[in-house]
This record gives structure tokens, sequence and C-alpha cells, in this order.
């Protein structure tokens, strides 16, 4: 019976998991879309948007660095 709920657990973990990286998968090809078009999009918020890709190479620079 208890191996039955483990299984049962590690069952409903790996489902989680799945739904969570769907998700981010989701994410991921949602932001290659706007960064695709993002001569579309006003300066203002193209301004922001530059701002944020260049904080995330830093930090994506930053932890493989580190990794490393």
């Amino acid at each position: 019976m208890e191996a039955n709920i483990d299984n049962n657990e590690i069952q409903q973990e790996a489902e989680q998991d799945r739904i969570t990286a769907a998700a981010a998968y989701k994410r991921r090809l949602r932001l290659i879309s706007v960064l695709e078009r993002s001569d579309e999009i006003p300066f203002r918020s193209r301004d922001k948007t530059d701002e944020l890709v260049e904080i995330f190479l830093c930090n994506l620079g930053d932890d493989v660095h580190d990794m490393i």
C-alpha cells in the first residue's frame, strides 16, 4: 500500500514538473515572438525591452561564468 502512495506521489510530481516545463516553454516562445517584432512596438516599450535584454544577458553571462 505504501509503495502505491509513493508511486502516486512520484507520478503527481512528474506531472507537475511537466506542466511547469510546458508553461516555461510557452513563456520563452512568447518572449521570442515579442523580440522578433520589436520594431513594431512603441519606442518607450522598445527601450524598456532593450534594457531588460541587456540585464538578462549580463546576468546569464555571470551565471555561466560562476558555473565555470
